[in-house]
């Protein structure tokens, strides 16, 4: 209404006057003295929040995917992990398959292990080959410099490969650089190592996935709908997807901290998705379907002047910032930059793809490209 914004969102807002120091058990048995004096705390359970999501096993490019996401004035923060910023990578001890639990050392032992609690510690990354990402909860035994890490529930069939990589992730122990996060989900309490700028006013969002909803918007069989000016934040779900429908415009909004897909169409045409920021997000941005591809009857779909980054953070691969199938639809002038594996998926013909900035992607693993696919495509001056 006249100046005002408008704003959607799910997630969960607290601020930094509610979180103090404490000196309890998790906090006692951080590794790292710095982040042990820095940890601030609060109790849910106290701030009325009851949802606390859950991290679940994924196995790569399925729909179960995201973990909770925490932010601190709009800044993603990290689940604890170790190794910071890396991986470690599988020894040669690895058993797994259709018979057997996933079973694992790696070859970077270190003696901090010995110092991590058992509980809710999931691995990380690539254990099997490097363009499947996946995440499933262990168990720990062995000793010092010995460990076995084994997959606890067998949601999934997998093999780690020797000197495939993983990392280990919701380890209270190792929150050890500004921007780290740990949940307790027995105590509800949540704690941060806040960033530098931390202070009362600050503004910490827990967002959960929304079990019972995949997606905000739905929206079939529709014509000339359209989206401008909106600020969608803090999502535990996907918010569009969009089934047989023409004409539909999405026009100057924002999306950030999204923990679904921000827009999923099939079978659409003419639709104009122009002049939106896209950033934080944990899986993709645009991925648009349509035209008849038998028939060479094109959709016409246009996603233009976009710019898009920081996406895939937790389904890693196949998750790019925009992707377009079915026949005869343009990707121009976007600028995508800053992700983990491929920025645009094309599969089907008939497509333009030109004037697109593309920079700082494919940072995270292989089989990947800038612009991943195939058949009849007319590329002109993307860099």
């Amino acid at each position: 209404y006249r100046e005002e914004k408008a704003v959607i969102t799910t997630g969960y807002s607290i601020k930094g006057s509610q979180f103090s120091k404490v000196s309890d058990s998790v906090v006692a048995n951080i590794i790292d003295d710095t982040a042990r004096a820095n940890v601030v705390s609060v109790d849910m359970s106290n701030v009325g929040i009851s949802d606390l999501g859950r991290i679940c096993d994924y196995y790569y490019n399925s729909a179960e995917t995201v973990a909770p996401t925490v932010t601190q004035d709009n800044k993603r923060m990290e689940l604890a992990a170790y190794p910071d910023g890396g991986y470690l990578h599988i020894a040669d001890n690895a058993v797994g398959g259709a018979d057997a639990a996933a079973s694992f050392g790696v070859q970077e032992n270190s003696s901090r292990m010995a110092k991590w609690g058992s509980v809710g510690i999931f691995a990380d990354g690539y254990p099997e080959i490097l363009w499947k990402d996946s995440r499933f909860e262990v168990e720990m035994s062995g000793t010092e410099n010995n460990f076995i890490f084994t997959q606890k529930n067998k949601s999934f069939d997998i093999t780690p490969k020797t000197g495939e990589r993983v990392r280990f992730i919701n380890v209270p122990e190792e929150i050890s650089v500004p921007g780290e996060w740990y949940l307790d989900r027995d105590t509800k309490k949540l704690y941060i190592y806040p960033y530098d700028s931390f202070n009362a006013n600050s503004t910490i969002t827990f967002t959960p996935r929304t079990e019972s909803m995949e997606t905000l918007f739905e929206i079939e069989g529709t014509q000339n709908v359209s989206f401008e000016g909106i600020k969608f934040e803090h999502i535990g779900a996907g918010v569009f997807n969009v089934k047989a429908s023409s004409g539909m415009s999405l026009k100057k909004c924002t999306f950030t901290d999204i923990l679904g897909d921000v827009l999923k169409s099939s079978e659409s045409t003419e639709m104009l998705l122009r002049d939106n920021l896209l950033h934080n997000l944990s899986c993709s941005g645009f991925s648009v379907n349509g035209g008849d591809s038998r028939n060479l009857i094109k959709a016409n779909n246009i996603i233009t002047n976009n710019e898009i980054y920081d996406f895939s953070n937790d389904r890693r691969t196949y998750a790019p910032a925009i992707n377009i199938s079915g026949c005869g639809n343009t990707v121009s002038h976007n600028k995508i930059y800053d992700a983990p594996h491929m920025a645009i998926g094309i599969g089907g013909i008939y497509f333009t793809v030109e004037y697109n900035e593309i920079f700082d992607v494919c940072n995270d693993t292989a089989d990947a490209g800038a612009l991943y696919g195939g058949q009849f495509i007319h590329l002109v001056n993307n860099k």
